[in-house]
């Protein structure tokens, strides 16, 4: 498991959607992006030689990726 958080630790979030992959996708209370739950990656990576990534279904504003996306 490769687990990736952006900006301070906040305690747990709020709300966290699944993948069709079975990787997690963490959300704090405004919407916003929190965390990425990353399963099975370096297997994935030796068996397809990339690592895939189905967004879940939900509302996703430009600014709740900014601070995913300036990092």
């Amino acid at each position: 498991m490769l687990y990736l958080h952006f900006g301070p630790p906040s305690g747990p979030p709020a709300k966290a959607l699944e993948t069709a992959e079975g990787h997690t996708v963490e959300y704090d209370e405004h919407g916003a992006i929190v965390g990425l739950e990353l399963m099975g990656v370096r297997g994935t990576l030796e068996r397809d030689g990339e690592l895939k990534l189905t967004w879940p279904p939900t509302h996703l504003e430009a600014s709740m990726l900014r601070g995913a996306l300036a990092a």
